[in-house]
């Protein structure tokens, strides 16, 4: 396979020589390379069609990954831009409509005029499987600086903002995931993608698998006894979730290359993910800017940058730290975008001479070893000293009587800027036993003042995200009911 090949072209060699190789099992069954691949083809043609041409932007929404997929390697190999959202609850969707001209939707979605909305619904779907309508189109050759995926911001503090990725960007993302060491080792991998699309590493991981002629798992209710998948790929929400459903002394009896993305991973989740996988997860760092930064972040926040990115260190005024100096972190890749769409001033303040500024607090603590301190509206002053939100969140999600919990900067009492304390409570704990365990856990920040806040579930975002924005307006509404914590 040459390097200038898209993904369906990669697929299509890969169906060719093994058409009933799995492809993708998601929650509709599974789907070999030969199905999956005359699918991208059948839906190549209707989008062209249609009248989706070389340089549209098109977004793509479920559910069903293999449907995405398809519909998404279709657009790509027609030149296309593409882009993922949720299929439904997705509070960042709306801008992503508002940069598109194309929205394939499963679920009902509400557009801007002149956005054309094709429903991905069962009529379309059964065309997916009849004969091809003469010989297929040829897959655009997109130039490698030119735009080929839109991914956006978390939009945990804010309206989400929408990047552009290039192709050459791309090919090295999924490049690296194809490197040695990497969760994508060849054909015999089978990949359980816990993250949806709209995370920004999710859609080059399952590119890389499909390329390698791997099998990607995915969706709900999957008996993963049967699929037995050999790595994952998510965030540490979604390796939680994931763990949290099985039983207490599960120990799979085959091992599970976990790569977690979207924070440190917690001491305790690294423990409980490797008794239970048979394998220590690898901690990645990188933000949607820039694409991947330090390929295996320690317990310390502390990893190795991926070949081809670059790291400075910066302070207040934007100038470079020396080695071992404490300040934002600011990073270059070839994944590098050229800023944030139709959002200049925004654009000026983050990008700066070809570097990403980003809001992440770290240190290089030896040739191209970045250590992660934690990020700017995570950090909190106490006493003169920093204390990242994640510190915090990490020894509440050690208590029994916590079934999740997240910390924050909230002003109340008068302006104050107080420690925010959102927690759900295990069935059967009370408030009172929360707040009994809290104290001792929190004495070195009560000074900060504390205000807990019960909570049936943590805000998150379609990635997964915790979002803090939403989580702050319940602070903020519930004033002074929330419980001092003293």
């Amino acid at each position: 396979m040459t390097a200038h090949q898209c993904t369906a072209a990669q697929v299509g060699a890969v169906a060719a020589a093994e058409p009933q190789r799995l492809a993708i099992h998601d929650e509709h069954g599974p789907v070999s390379y030969g199905t999956f691949h005359h699918r991208v083809l059948r839906c190549a043609q209707r989008l062209a069609a249609l009248g989706v041409r070389p340089g549209d932007r098109v977004a793509v929404g479920g559910p069903g990954i293999a449907r995405q997929l398809v519909a998404l390697l279709a657009a790509e190999g027609l030149g296309a831009v593409t882009a993922s959202f949720g299929a439904s609850g997705d509070a960042g969707a709306a801008t992503v409509f508002r940069h598109v001209q194309w929205v394939l939707a499963g679920e009902r979605q509400e557009v801007p005029a002149g956005v054309r909305l094709v429903p991905v619904d069962a009529a379309f779907l059964q065309a997916l499987d009849q004969p091809l309508e003469g010989p297929p189109p040829p897959w655009v050759e997109t130039p490698p600086e030119a735009p080929q995926r839109m991914g956006r911001t978390s939009g945990s503090t804010g309206e989400p903002k929408i990047l552009q990725h290039t192709r050459a960007g791309q090919e090295w993302w999924i490049d690296l995931v194809l490197g040695e060491g990497a969760g994508v080792r060849g054909r015999g991998t089978r990949l359980l993608l816990l993250a949806p699309l709209v995370v920004g590493g999710a859609f080059p991981r399952a590119a890389a698998c499909l390329r390698a002629g791997a099998a990607i798992v995915g969706g709900s209710h999957l008996d993963l006894a049967v699929l037995r998948p050999t790595a994952l790929y998510g965030l540490p929400a979604h390796l939680d979730a994931l763990l949290a459903a099985m039983p207490p002394d599960t120990r799979l009896p085959w091992r599970v290359e976990s790569e977690v993305v979207g924070g440190v991973l917690p001491a305790w989740l690294r423990q409980r993910a490797e008794a239970v996988l048979g394998a220590r997860p690898r901690s990645l760092y990188g933000c949607g800017e820039a694409g991947p930064v330090c390929d295996d972040m320690d317990e310390d926040g502390t990893g190795t940058l991926c070949p081809g990115a670059d790291v400075r260190i910066l302070d207040d005024d934007g100038h470079a730290l020396p080695a071992g100096a404490q300040g934002t972190v600011a990073v270059r890749t070839p994944a590098l975008v050229g800023g944030y769409l139709q959002r200049p001033q925004e654009t000026a303040r983050a990008f700066r001479d070809g570097w990403y500024v980003s809001n992440d607090v770290g240190q290089l603590v030896a040739p191209r070893r970045l250590r992660l301190l934690g990020r700017r509206d995570d950090l909190l002053s106490v006493g003169g000293l920093k204390i990242g939100a994640a510190v915090l969140e990490e020894r509440l999600a050690r208590l029994p009587s916590l079934a999740a919990a997240a910390a924050l900067s909230v002003q109340l009492d008068g302006g104050r800027t107080t420690l925010g304390i959102a927690v759900v409570l295990r069935p059967g704990r009370s408030v009172a036993e929360a707040q009994a365990e809290l104290e001792p856990a929190l004495a070195d920040v009560a000074a900060l003042g504390i205000r807990l806040l019960t909570v049936d579930a943590l805000p998150r975002l379609p990635g997964g995200k915790l979002d803090r924005a939403a989580l702050l307006r319940l602070f903020l509404q519930a004033g002074a009911r929330a419980s001092p914590c003293s």
